[in-house]
């Protein structure tokens, strides 16, 4: 319960901040929660974009903002599943049913890498 003449766990008086619907109990918890909520964008998007970099025809299903367990799920050309990849890793976890199209999209991919002057 935050209130006027509420306190912390520290015994600090709260000072309620109300932003539309949301209540923080003083300016400072709303700025924290303002910065985890922009860190997890940024932990998301790199996600993103190291995900489309490796695979531009990936269509991502689900993007995590976790900041130790970076993970994407995303589909592929040919592929009947979803395509689990960790940032950062080689290996790509992928259905049984999908590993001839998976391999397929994978040479694919590195052929037009090896093509692509740097």
């Amino acid at each position: 319960m935050v209130g006027e003449d509420s306190c912390d766990g520290d015994d600090n008086p709260h000072d309620p901040v109300f932003e539309g619907e949301d209540l923080y109990c003083n300016q400072g918890c709303k700025d924290a929660e303002v910065a985890s909520i922009a860190a997890a964008a940024a932990r998301k998007q790199e996600l993103i974009d190291a995900t489309m970099a490796k695979w531009p025809e990936a269509e991502i299903t689900h993007a995590s903002d976790h900041d130790t367990r970076r993970e994407v799920w995303f589909r592929f050309p040919g592929g009947t599943q979803q395509a689990t990849w960790r940032l950062g890793e080689e290996t790509v976890s992928i259905a049984k049913v999908d590993e001839a199209a998976w391999l397929a999209y994978r040479e694919m991919y590195r052929a037009r890498r090896d093509a692509t002057p740097e």
